[in-house]
């Protein structure tokens, strides 16, 4: 019972968080300079033909019944439609973001998949070495490394990557472009930098969170 409780305080937190976060962001945007229709339109555009293209998209509307249409549109999916890829072309005939984001939903849980299932043996063996051998030079060093890997950003691992595996053995991609077509050993191999700029903070971060969750265990008596 009292697991259940804990489980549906998060929950409700979370969900408390992500509603706030939405609603800040969206005040953000909303009071941002300039116009939207203006800019979508251009300078040529009219006033009427301005004022028609806000009305469409609902921007006449008061902030708070644009924000409740967004996000109850959000809930069920609706995720409106990607002006950037409209270009002369109208609204109605636009794709949508929820489709945008469905074609590149299979590449983006492969590539997570793949750098999750090589960090986790490796940061599960290091988190339970730095244990076994805390306060020695093991652990000391294990520590350094994880937060090492916390701390540099990602960009700046997959630039190092780049420069000095791509460009260094042809076997790497320094561009992963992949299609729907390819088969599995010509996919892994477009996505192994990718996938390893991924790997080292999950490591940095997975290594200290087993630390962390392990030390308090071996320390108790009945262990």
């Amino acid at each position: 019972m009292r697991l259940f409780t804990i489980l549906l305080q998060r929950l409700t937190l979370g969900v408390v968080t992500i509603v706030a976060v939405s609603m800040l962001i969206f005040l953000c945007v909303s009071i941002l300079p300039g116009d939207f229709a203006s800019n979508i339109l251009g300078q040529s555009a009219t006033e009427e033909t301005v004022a028609a293209f806000r009305e469409v998209l609902g921007l006449d509307r008061p902030l708070v019944l644009r924000y409740w249409d967004w996000i109850s549109q959000a809930v069920t999916g609706d995720l409106g439609y990607s002006f950037t890829a409209i270009g002369s072309q109208t609204l109605d005939t636009s794709r949508s973001v929820s489709a945008l984001l469905g074609e590149r939903l299979y590449n983006t849980l492969f590539l997570a998949g793949l750098a999750a299932a090589a960090a986790i043996p490796v940061a599960v063996a290091l988190g339970v070495s730095a244990v076994i051998y805390r306060g020695g030079l093991v652990d000391r060093a294990i520590t350094v490394c994880s937060i090492s890997a916390i701390s540099v950003a990602e960009f700046l691992v997959s630039s190092i990557l780049i420069v000095y595996l791509a460009l260094q053995f042809p076997i790497f991609h320094a561009m992963s472009y992949v299609t729907e077509d390819m088969g599995l050993w010509e996919r892994l191999a477009r996505c192994a930098l990718p996938a390893f700029t991924l790997f080292i903070p999950v490591v940095g971060h997975m290594t200290r969170m087993t630390r962390a969750s392990l030390m308090p265990i071996l320390s108790s008596a009945y262990i």
